[in-house]
This record gives C-alpha cells, sequence and structure tokens, in this order.
C-alpha cells in the first residue's frame, strides 16, 4: 500500500462529501500534516503513513501543538482509517448551523 495511493482516495471521498482537503504548504516549517480537511463545519489534520511509516520528530511536535490547541490531528494508515476519524468527529461534535454569504 503506498501512502500517496491511500490519501488520494482520501480526497476524491472528502470531496465527495462535499468538503475540501487540501495539503498546506507552509514556507520555512516542516512537520504540518499532509492533509487538512474542511467538511460539515469540521477542521480536522490527517498526516499520512505507511503501517511502517515513521513519524518523524517535526511531525511529532506539530501534531501534538495541534492537538494541545484544541485542533483534531491523526497519524492514520488508510483512507478508511482517516474517514473513521471524520465520522468520529461529526458524531461526537454535530454542527448545528449553517452559514450563508449572499
Amino acid at each position: 500500500m503506498l501512502e500517496k495511493t491511500e490519501e488520494q482516495k482520501f480526497v476524491g471521498w472528502v470531496h465527495g462529501q462535499g468538503g475540501q482537503c487540501l495539503k498546506l504548504v507552509i514556507d520555512g516549517q516542516r512537520g504540518w500534516p499532509d492533509r487538512t480537511v474542511y467538511l460539515d463545519g469540521h477542521v480536522l489534520h490527517f498526516e499520512f503513513k505507511t503501517p511502517r511509516g515513521r513519524v518523524r520528530a517535526d511531525q511529532v511536535k506539530r501534531i501534538n501543538w495541534l492537538n494541545g490547541h484544541g485542533y483534531f490531528a491523526q497519524v492514520v494508515t488508510s483512507c478508511e482509517e482517516a474517514k473513521g476519524w471524520v465520522q468520529w468527529k461529526q458524531d461526537c461534535e454535530p454542527t448545528s448551523w449553517k452559514l450563508s454569504i449572499f
């Protein structure tokens, strides 16, 4: 299983749900998660790794910072695992309002 393959499957799934799944590149800063998901009022961050993949120290630092500041960040090894976290987040914290820009 390739990390990129699982990541691309997840991107397609998020888009199919009506969300956005962005790959952010922040100049001069390493370790940010691979994908930031905006879906149904939720923002989630995912770092994709193969089952034997190693999380670097800078990635651990960023993920811990995000989680410590009230954001959701997780290391996942498959599209299905990431989908499970998205569905868990939606079940635990449903959004009850929608904002329209006119």
